[in-house]
């Protein structure tokens, strides 16, 4: 059996050098420390202090950035291939012209009782009907723009 690779969650973004110095500060303080307080230490490190945070942060970054590929991945694996949307049935009122006298020559030549004299009525339902499919269309394209939207 072929096994289906499951779609991996959406990593967190890194954590900056500030939160990384705030998380290790509150783990020590038991989580009580407020967040002004942390400010005022961070502005008072100096810089081999915060240089410490910034290979920190800069790990976190490298890790979210492989879990953003695998995840990217996961996504392109998983997705089913987008196909043409299927053909749409065309309604007893949007046929075209050619097609209504098509039709017309073969249903005379079987039933001679039968006229086509219908042919004007076709016309102006074949207009409504396309002024209805323009609107389909615009419609579907809608959908396949957000679509794309929310792959990005």
């Amino acid at each position: 059996m072929t096994e289906k690779k499951v779609q991996l969650p959406r990593p967190k973004r890194s954590e900056s050098n500030f939160l990384v110095f705030c998380q290790e500060q509150r783990q020590k303080a038991d989580g009580t420390v407020p967040l002004k307080e942390l400010a005022a230490k961070w502005e008072t490190l100096d810089a081999k202090s915060k240089q410490i945070y910034d290979q920190k942060s800069a790990l976190l970054l490298l890790k979210y950035q492989r879990d953003m590929a695998d995840y990217f991945e996961s996504l392109e694996e998983t997705e089913p291939e987008i196909s043409s949307p299927p053909e749409k049935k065309r309604k007893l009122n949007d046929q075209s012209s050619e097609d209504k006298q098509k039709s017309a020559k073969t249903n005379h030549q079987e039933e001679p009782e039968e006229s086509s004299s219908g042919e004007s009525d076709g016309i102006e339902d074949s207009e409504d009907a396309t002024s209805s499919g323009e609107e389909e269309e615009s419609e579907e394209s809608e959908r396949e723009e957000k679509l794309r939207i929310k792959r990005k």
